[in-house]
């Protein structure tokens, strides 16, 4: 069962599968209903193998409209984000204010970021699933989904995996105070 797929898809008829589809959406459900109509994100973790070893950002744009420039009328599942900061989509997407930035400044190859915009024509890229589309803010509300594809090498190698767990505390924590709880702290993940 993959929650991360319609659920005809995941379940495949399974009774069984069926239950734990809905109980895994119906749990993000409750999740987002005790933020009270407040900003909020989720943040769905996969692992890929695709060739070009890279961390991948998922928005729900394509690679296309990654590479192409044309996003206005894109699928977008931090469109709450963009609409309440009041900034271009590029400018979360691989600009001043993106995930794929504080990546890039942690020494992890990230796409899109500033250093990478959009994958290569030939690169397999996921450019977020089911879970984000669903709970996400493309179409309504105020909680955001990212989903994020790490490669391999970094998910493989114990001392890789220990380094990314405590970046990646890091990279959320930069990105979600500003974004989602400036009036919290500004620094509190010096810490982490």
């Amino acid at each position: 069962m993959d929650p991360n797929r319609p659920r005809e898809d995941a379940a495949q008829g399974n009774s069984r599968a069926e239950r734990a589809f809905d109980e895994y959406h119906n749990q993000i459900k409750e999740a987002k209903n005790t933020f009270r109509g407040q900003p909020g994100l989720l943040i769905d973790f996969h692992g890929q193998q695709h060739k070009r070893e890279i961390t991948e950002i998922g928005y729900l744009v394509t690679k296309d409209e990654l590479r192409g420039g044309k996003r206005e009328k894109s699928q977008l599942s931090i469109r709450s984000l963009v609409e309440r900061k009041n900034k271009n989509i590029d400018d979360f997407l691989y600009g001043p204010n993106s995930l794929g930035k504080l990546f890039n400044e942690r020494g992890y190859e990230a796409v899109p970021s500033p250093a990478d915009r959009a994958p290569r024509k030939k690169d397999a890229y996921f450019r977020g699933g089911y879970s984000i589309l669903k709970h996400g803010s493309d179409s309504y509300g105020n909680v955001d989904g990212i989903q994020l594809e790490f490669p391999a090498k970094l998910r493989n190698n114990k001392d890789e995996r220990r380094k990314l767990a405590k970046n990646l505390a890091k990279i959320i924590a930069e990105f979600y105070f500003p974004n989602y709880e400036p009036r919290l702290c500004l620094y509190c993940w010096e810490d982490l």
